[in-house]
């Protein structure tokens, strides 16, 4: 495990770098992030993830909860500024697609 977090972080920090170089900013990566959290719910949802463990809970609404919680993540990531948003996009993306986005964007 601690292989692979200093592989995190080496990677994060080239990438904060990148998105510095390039001028990337925050309001750049705010739907890409609510996007990658989106995904990110809705591929729990589809792999039978609830957060609620209970026989009355409709399907509806696990989806909804789901939801709601990427929401608040997304929300949270996009309040960190845009070390913690490459951070987000990062963990839900991987180090090369998380790359080629930055790439896309900036100038």
């Amino acid at each position: 495990m601690t292989d692979e977090r200093e592989h995190f972080d080496g990677d994060l920090g080239v990438l904060i770098d990148l998105a510095e170089r390039r001028g990337v900013t925050e309001e750049d990566l705010d739907d890409h992030v609510i996007d990658a959290s989106s995904l990110d719910a809705s591929a729990a949802y589809n792999a039978g993830v609830s957060p609620v463990v209970l026989d009355h809970v409709s399907r509806a609404d696990a989806f909804a909860a789901l939801h709601g919680d990427a929401e608040q993540a997304a929300s949270a990531a996009n309040n960190e500024g845009v070390d913690g948003q490459v951070a987000f996009l990062l963990e839900r993306l991987g180090s090369g697609e998380t790359r080629r986005l930055l790439l896309s964007l900036g100038s």
